[in-house]
């Protein structure tokens, strides 16, 4: 993956996704959607999409700790 990741752990989960065998069109880093009632922004780390039907599977925040 060819992408600017905040953190390491960000980096190495997006490999580990692709080594379980998520398609990394199905990957996307910090999506930013509108809450149901269009108020608030949310920008979660990972969206897990199904690359064919485009439709959302999980949304991912990783926290980390030193």
């Amino acid at each position: 993956m060819q992408k600017e990741y905040h953190s390491k752990i960000e980096k190495e989960f997006a490999e580990y996704l692709v080594t379980i065998g998520y398609p990394k069109d199905s990957i996307v880093y910090e999506p930013a959607f509108l809450a149901a009632d269009g108020r608030k922004q949310y920008r979660p780390d990972f969206l897990i999409v199904d690359p064919i039907k485009k439709e959302r599977l999980a949304i991912i925040e990783i926290k980390g700790s030193s």
